[in-house]
């Protein structure tokens, strides 16, 4: 069975936080496994481990850059984690590589255009 863990951008301060606990709508800084400080959710962006991990053993969330020959995002659709349109288990581990993610480092990712206009022609092959 699949791990759920969370983590958060926190929109305000611009840093991530790596451990986070969610229920009933709220979120909660973890500190040693134990609920801690109450967050809030509207300041914050969540995403969920995919329960997968990269290469380099590095977790794969949802909201990171991954590299598959090119960068792509890793986004939650359709009840599944995605790349292009693909689930990403679909992917080898040996190919996937975490370089970041869509808040640190969103110089990592091809323009919006260019994405959609990639997963276009994935779609139309």
């Amino acid at each position: 069975m699949r791990e759920i863990r969370f983590r958060a951008w926190d929109k305000k301060n611009k840093i991530m936080l790596t451990e986070v606990g969610v229920m009933d709508n709220k979120a909660v800084k973890l500190e040693d496994g134990e609920w801690g400080e109450l967050l809030f959710f509207s300041g914050l962006i969540i995403m969920q481990y995919t329960g997968l991990s990269d290469k380099n053993g590095k977790e794969i969330y949802e909201g990171d850059i991954i590299k598959i020959k090119e960068n792509h995002e890793v986004v939650f659709r359709g009840g599944c984690f995605m790349i292009l349109n693909f689930p990403v288990s679909f992917y080898r581990k040996n190919d996937i590589e975490v370089i970041g993610n869509v808040w640190e480092n969103p110089e990592l990712l091809k323009s919006k255009e260019e994405i959609f206009s990639n997963i276009k022609k994935c779609i139309t092959r």
